[in-house]
């Protein structure tokens, strides 16, 4: 709050107020001299209230009215305006020096420079045909400074108490908007407190429903916790159970399975000796049975036989008659067959050649036949030569 009343007061200070200066007065020839040394520096006057600038006026006034040669050695010096800077005092205790130093510039004697439109403009006309001036001019133009500087002293008091009064009531209204500024931040502070303090309470109330419903929770997983640990002990108890029950009834289903393969054994023994036993006696009944069976068997094929080698005998002497009629017959019928192929030779020689009758084997007045062929020894004559030739 410190730096924003410093900043109030340093930009309060910082605006200066220009205010134009009097105009200047013509004096005698003879102050040419001191005139000039006067001339070199430039007269500032601040910008003061209403009561002190109606001062200077009276002042350049009477200034003005004074009696001056008007001859050709007058210096007539017209100063058109002074810019001067406003000046504010800030509200800490600064030193004098600092606001001595503000209100009243360097003075620093004048360089030639090109004039600008913001600088003050002096012109004057002299003449050097008159005499210096005498003592009573100068003790009347010190006079007049003394006066002058009396009141410069004066106006500046003046405008500085203006200026400190300026800068406590600034200080007291930049107090007053900081008291203000306070106050705005401590109620802002106070209902940010409040909405806090009403935050806290219900974040209470909320801690405390979550502490109850933890607790709850941590009552309910104990007793699920508590009720499988039971419930993982019955189970265990009930396994050990289950077991012991299935050791029995395994040891008794293998007493039992054992005594079970005890008597299929033994049964299978006795069966195996009663089923040899049996076989025995039936192998006995049946080569008996098979032996009566045979025996009349053999006696019915043997009448059987002796008929059919009976009817053999007599189909085989009934073949021979016929086969012994079939020669016969054949062999009258080659006969037959061979006169008359013969006379066909012989009237066939007639028409062929010697070479061709040789090769049908003629030899004089007989025929050259191939032997008869025996099948199943029985004579068969060639028949497919008989036939060539009755062609």
């Amino acid at each position: 709050m410190e730096s924003d009343s410093s900043t109030n007061n340093s930009d309060g200070a910082s605006s200066p107020e220009e205010s134009r200066g009097s105009k200047g007065s013509s004096v005698s020839t003879g102050l040419r001299e001191e005139y000039e040394d006067l001339l070199r520096y430039a007269v500032v006057t601040p910008n003061f209230d209403g009561k002190i600038k109606g001062v200077l006026k009276q002042q350049s006034h009477n200034e003005e009215t004074t009696p001056a040669a008007s001859g050709p050695g007058v210096h007539s010096v017209q100063v058109s305006h002074l810019d001067i800077p406003d000046y504010q005092e800030e509200g800490d205790n600064e030193s004098i020096d600092n606001n001595e130093c503000h209100y009243f510039p360097a003075v620093s004697p004048p360089h030639p420079q090109p004039s600008a439109n913001n600088e003050p403009k002096v012109s004057f006309k002299m003449d050097t045909n008159k005499p210096k001036s005498n003592d009573h001019e100068l003790m009347r133009l010190g006079e007049q400074m003394d006066r002058w500087c009396s009141d410069l002293k004066r106006n500046v008091l003046a405008e500085f108490e203006q200026a400190q009064i300026r800068s406590r009531e600034q200080q007291k209204a930049a107090t007053l908007q900081e008291i203000n500024d306070l106050v705005s931040q401590n109620r802002l502070l106070q209902s940010q407190i409040n909405r806090i303090n009403g935050l806290l309470t219900t974040f209470q109330l909320s801690i405390d429903k979550k502490d109850e419903i933890i607790q709850r929770l941590t009552k309910s997983l104990q007793k699920q916790k508590d009720r499988i640990g039971l419930a993982r002990s019955f189970s265990m108890w009930r396994g050990q159970h289950n077991d012991e029950k299935r050791e029995i009834f395994t040891s008794t289903l293998a007493v039992k399975h054992y005594n079970y393969k005890l008597k299929r054994k033994a049964l299978q023994t006795w069966f195996g000796i009663i089923q040899n036993k049996w076989r025995e006696r039936v192998q006995k009944a049946c080569q008996v049975r098979a032996e009566e069976v045979c025996q009349k068997l053999k006696a019915s094929h043997n009448k059987e036989i002796k008929t059919f080698e009976k009817l053999l005998e007599e189909r085989e002497e009934e073949l021979s008659r016929l086969y012994k009629e079939r020669d016969s017959f054949e062999e009258n019928l080659k006969k037959a067959f061979m006169r008359g192929v013969c006379a066909l030779n012989k009237e066939a020689m007639t028409m062929f050649n010697k070479e061709q009758l040789g090769d049908c084997g003629y030899h004089g007045n007989q025929t050259v036949f191939p032997p008869p062929v025996k099948e199943g020894g029985k004579s068969r004559e060639p028949k497919v030569m008989i036939e060539k030739h009755l062609h």
